[in-house]
């Protein structure tokens, strides 16, 4: 079991890179449970096939990251595996960041489980702190790791590296509400059952409805700070509070729009980072579908999008606007200057991007005020 475990182990970290805050968290809940007697020694022998067992499981990365030395430096390859972006992101934290980032989790953790839930995951915790030791640290060292490192990992999409974090409370959560049902008689308990289990499946129908609500009481994507996706195109609010993506065509739709409408040889800057929806539709129709190979995409993967430097979008625009249709993603003035760019070209919505033309008095410019401004 132990061998299976390490190799899983091993194999989770070749998939996602998250899984080797496995290792700390053991770590903590051995030192945790040291003196307990509970802890057991292992042989030499016996850790060098646990050591074989995992490299075995994390085979897979480590020949996927020989190929990408091929490709990348040494130096560039080895960022994402030290975690620079979550180094960066810890030592740039203030009092002020980290408390905006703990009410986000709390945010991301009420509205993953319901206000009822979340009561009897804090009464699973301290429930099972009396009746197993071992397991309640076994739980809390998980969870503390996953979701420290969820708060301190402030990206964009850090509601994704919340859900680990969540699945330890949600076992929480089953402890909690197994040990209260265990009090009443076997008659009530059916129905106890069945009553949690009609709460956790209206989530789906709130998760539906909230957005609606939301937007009718005057929260927007802007007042939350949910990046744009080109001009509007997209609902954001609803796209993250629904997870119910059934039948959802519009990416598909919108990059399909583009690549049949856009004109010849149209250019899109799209960085890969701030734009990430837009980049990826885009080079999945170029890419997997291959169309319209005229159509260029740029977006600037191999660059640092934290030490972005803003004037190779400005310098791409300057050199290609005059020969040929030049799109932005998005306005943004930290990857692509936007605002100086609106001094001295004229950018209008088009396509659901934003057509960047050389000056006011274009011919296809059906109104001046049409341009956008800094404002």
């Amino acid at each position: 079991m132990l061998i299976g475990s390490v190799f899983v182990l091993g194999l989770g970290l070749s998939n996602h890179l998250m899984t080797i805050l496995v290792i700390p968290a053991f770590l903590i809940y051995l030192t945790l449970t040291k003196g307990t007697g509970s802890n057991k020694k292992l042989s030499p022998g016996k850790i060098l096939i646990l050591g074989l067992a995992f490299f075995a499981g994390f085979s897979p990365y480590l020949i996927q990251f020989a190929r990408m030395l091929r490709v990348f430096t040494i130096s560039e390859a080895m960022g994402p595996v030290v975690g620079s972006v979550f180094l960066q992101e810890l030592l740039a934290t203030t009092p002020r960041i980290f408390l905006n980032s703990l009410l986000t989790y709390m945010m991301f953790l009420a509205y993953q489980f319901n206000p009822v839930l979340l009561v009897i995951g804090g009464y699973g915790f301290l429930r099972t702190q009396r009746v197993s030791g071992s397991l309640w640290l076994k739980l809390l060292a998980f969870y503390l790791v996953y979701t420290v490192f969820g708060i301190f990992y402030r990206v964009s999409d850090q509601f994704a590296f919340f859900l680990i974090s969540h699945v330890f409370f949600g076992i929480s959560i089953a402890l909690g509400l197994n040990d209260l049902i265990s009090k009443f008689s076997p008659p009530w308990r059916k129905g106890l059952y069945a009553g949690f289990g009609l709460l956790i499946l209206t989530m789906p129908l709130l998760y539906s409805q909230l957005p609606m609500f939301a937007k009718n009481i005057g929260i927007t994507d802007q007042s939350l700070g949910i990046p744009q996706i080109v001009t509007d195109t997209r609902y954001g609010l609803a796209y993250y509070m629904d997870p119910n993506k059934r039948a959802d065509t519009e990416a598909y739709l919108f990059g399909q729009e583009f690549f049949l409408r856009a004109p010849r040889d149209a250019l899109v800057i799209a960085e890969w980072y701030t734009d990430t929806d837009e980049y990826f539709v885009l080079q999945y129709f170029s890419t997997v579908e291959s169309l319209r190979p005229d159509i260029e995409i740029v977006g600037w993967p191999m660059e640092d999008p934290f030490n972005f430097n803003t004037n190779l979008a400005v310098r791409l625009v300057e050199e290609e606007v005059q020969n040929r249709p030049v799109y932005l993603a998005s306005l943004s003035e930290e990857f692509y200057n936007a605002g100086f760019l609106m001094t001295r070209y004229c950018i209008v919505p088009e396509l659901n991007f934003y057509r960047v033309y050389p000056n006011r008095s274009n011919a296809q410019i059906v109104r001046e005020d049409a341009c956008q401004t800094g404002s």
